[in-house]
């Protein structure tokens, strides 16, 4: 959570990806998420 942070902070921050269905914060190269298989995954820019 931290490099996160930091790396918005200066700008190369990729985003935030997050499963629309239960939340999970999702890796940016995933396909679905790990926790519940949903492959409906919402990105946010920082």
């Amino acid at each position: 959570m931290l490099a996160r942070v930091v790396a918005a902070l200066r700008g190369t921050s990729p985003g935030f990806h997050e499963c629309r269905r239960c939340g999970t914060t999702v890796d940016p190269d995933a396909a679905g998420c790990p926790a519940c298989d949903s492959t409906d995954i919402a990105r946010y820019d920082i």
